[in-house]
């Protein structure tokens, strides 16, 4: 069974999580958030969206993008990655983009975690456009829901892990996996 197939099926049968709810949105709008990275030094996310047209599925040359949420600001309170900040959380090596007539799918990466290939599959359901994020975690097929960043070294600059926190597809297990840089 295709990969996007797969999650869909798995996404419609959970729609009433609370993680679901947030990312419906009216056909045509952008999907503002299907997973995020959190850090150890604040409260401060970056979140991913996906811009999807009137069928729900990506559209543009790059679909997938990252923007701040500042939880220390307010919880409305967003803005936009800055240059530098585009090497550890910007979205790199988009890849095929498959378009249905109910949704679609685009392949990335982010920066940060190069090796990682993440799918965003789009889809319609009558609450309006949803989506949802899948990668490998424990060498499992999973949603990937956060990635944590544990920040160490001198003045907390260095990155010391990353947590990688999905469920998955098959299994339903909450799943974490702990990555550590350079491995």
């Amino acid at each position: 069974m295709r990969l996007g197939v797969a999650i869909a099926l798995v996404c419609v049968c959970s729609l009433s999580s609370s993680t679901r709810a947030e990312s419906a949105v009216v056909v045509g709008r952008p999907i503002d958030s299907v997973f995020f990275i959190e850090k150890s030094e604040n409260r401060n996310q970056v979140h991913y969206g996906v811009r999807v047209d009137r069928n729900c599925a990506p559209i543009g040359d790059e679909p997938v993008y990252g923007y701040w949420r500042n939880l220390e600001e307010g919880k409305d309170a967003r803005s936009p990655l800055l240059g530098i900040e585009q090497r550890g959380y910007g979205v790199s090596i988009m890849r095929s983009q498959a378009r249905t007539t109910g949704g679609g799918s685009v392949q990335f990466s982010l920066r940060g975690l190069a090796g990682r290939r993440i799918v965003i599959d789009t889809f319609s359901t009558p609450q309006g456009c949803r989506a949802v994020a899948a990668a490998r975690i424990l060498d499992q097929v999973a949603e990937l829901r956060s990635i944590y960043v544990k920040l160490g070294g001198l003045l907390s600059l260095q990155v010391d892990r990353l947590l990688l926190r999905g469920t998955g597809l098959s299994s339903r297990a909450d799943l974490i996996e702990t990555v550590r840089p350079g491995t």
